[in-house]
């Protein structure tokens, strides 16, 4: 499956993939809920959690 996105990631602009999505959506979220939260999504990716976890 992996091998599958990563073809299809190049078939399309950047800002139609998921990574670069990934990272919009990641920074608007950290931009709206303020800094508190973001403070806080940084101090639990230091520790165990990884966003991608976080599902």
């Amino acid at each position: 499956m992996d091998l599958i996105l990563n073809y299809l990631d190049s078939i399309f602009p950047t800002t139609q993939q998921y990574g670069y999505l990934h990272l919009v959506i990641e920074d608007r979220l950290l931009s709206e809920k303020g800094e508190a939260f973001k403070k806080e999504i940084v101090r639990l990716k230091k520790g165990v959690l990884k966003n991608q976890h976080l599902r």
